[in-house]
């Protein structure tokens, strides 16, 4: 597998991560980076993250967040893997996987027994396959036209 980091969007970095694009037939599963850089500057506990891959080069965009939508549902908050995109000249070299598995690794030891949710496009069968696979489960929610996935605290 490739290897991988998550650093903070910073102003060194912003410019190249709001450059990076996915595919056209892609681009209703998840929002442009600059939305969500924006976003996450005007909406408290929001943190996008640039994915670095080989080469120390930026390859996507990952963003995690607090989310209050669900308050009158559950009673509390979820921790929410909000985005993800890997650019579309580097998809299919796992960064992707590793990335999300970087991000549980870092949630669950500033998050011990937090569940992290996510919600993915319905037509987005690849990502929802990869969720899958690294063990997040469908709650039967949807939420956003999406279909909503849980990761469950370790153990």
């Amino acid at each position: 597998m490739n290897k991988v980091k998550l650093i903070p969007i910073d102003a060194d970095n912003w410019e190249e991560v709001c450059d990076l694009e996915v595919s056209s037939e892609q681009e209703g599963f998840v929002a442009p980076n600059w939305y969500s850089i924006i976003e996450s500057t005007f909406m408290d506990e929001c943190y996008p993250m640039a994915i670095v891959g080989d080469n120390d080069s930026i390859v996507g965009f990952l963003m995690y967040d607090w989310d209050n939508s669900f308050a009158d549902k559950v009673g509390d908050r979820r921790l929410m893997m909000s985005r993800l995109m890997i650019a579309e000249d580097e998809q299919r070299k796992g960064y992707g996987g590793a990335a999300i598995l970087l991000l549980i690794e870092k949630l669950h030891t500033d998050y011990p027994n937090t569940a992290i949710y996510t919600s993915i496009e319905p037509n987005n069968e690849n990502m929802i396959r990869l969720c899958e696979k690294l063990g997040f489960v469908k709650t039967g929610e949807i939420a956003w036209d999406e279909i909503v996935f849980v990761l469950e605290p370790q153990a």
